[in-house]
């Protein structure tokens, strides 16, 4: 039941919203159901672990945050594996990585053009879209109506229907959203911690087979 008007308000647009988006889904199961384990990443556990071990402290990554991060990911012999959400075709396409690092605040600037540029250019730029930074570049490269790929923070439930935004999208060809978690509940109050972060930032990176840094190395 409703405890405000707000929460009303949204279950009302959710009523609203049902025939449509189910007549979507129907037209285009491959894009608006969740796909099981069908993108590998070319990421295998020791690569991950040398990664984290390089870019968190120990205090983070200590031995209970490390098994809890192998017990959450989806691995197939070794190597992380994800579902996916929305046009998976997008994956056939040059993928550039969208990271973020607080060293690299005044850059940002910098960095938010070369992807845009990259991204008119035809590539699709890939990030966990967690960081300010990164919020900013992929929310504009949405509104510019380009293709990107999002790496969820969590997994995809067997009832899964993201917001109705990201359904368009997603219907649109212009969205993918790839998780490399096991699903789990989490409290509304529940922030994922850095070791989580970092564990996404490692998977866009190798989806696309290139370091984050690679917005540096563009000619001006």
């Amino acid at each position: 039941m409703p405890v405000d008007e707000e929460q009303l308000q949204v279950q009302r647009r959710y009523i609203r919203n049902n025939p449509r988006s189910r007549l979507m889904r129907t037209l285009n199961r491959a894009w608006l159901q969740p796909q099981r384990q069908v993108v590998a990443t070319a990421l295998y556990i020791p690569a991950l672990k040398k990664y984290l071990t390089a870019e968190c402290s120990s205090a983070q990554l200590d031995d209970a945050a490390w098994v809890s991060i192998q017990q959450r990911l989806l691995t197939v012999n070794g190597q992380v594996v994800c579902d996916s959400y929305g046009n998976r075709q997008l994956l056939q396409k040059r993928l550039l990585p969208v990271v973020c690092h607080r060293r690299d605040a005044s850059l940002l600037e910098l960095q938010k053009s070369r992807c845009l540029a990259a991204a008119q250019n035809g590539a699709v730029l890939v990030s966990a879209r967690i960081a300010k930074g990164e919020q900013a570049i992929m929310d504009e490269a949405i509104a510019m109506a380009l293709p990107v790929v999002l790496v969820c923070d969590n997994g995809f439930p067997q009832t899964y229907h993201p917001s109705e935004k990201r359904i368009g999208l997603c219907a649109a060809g212009q969205l993918l959203l790839l998780a490399p978690w096991q699903f789990y509940y989490r409290r509304a109050d529940e922030e994922i911690n850095v070791v989580q972060c970092k564990t996404m930032n490692c998977v866009a990176q190798a989806l696309c087979r290139t370091k984050d840094s690679w917005w540096k190395h563009v000619n001006s």
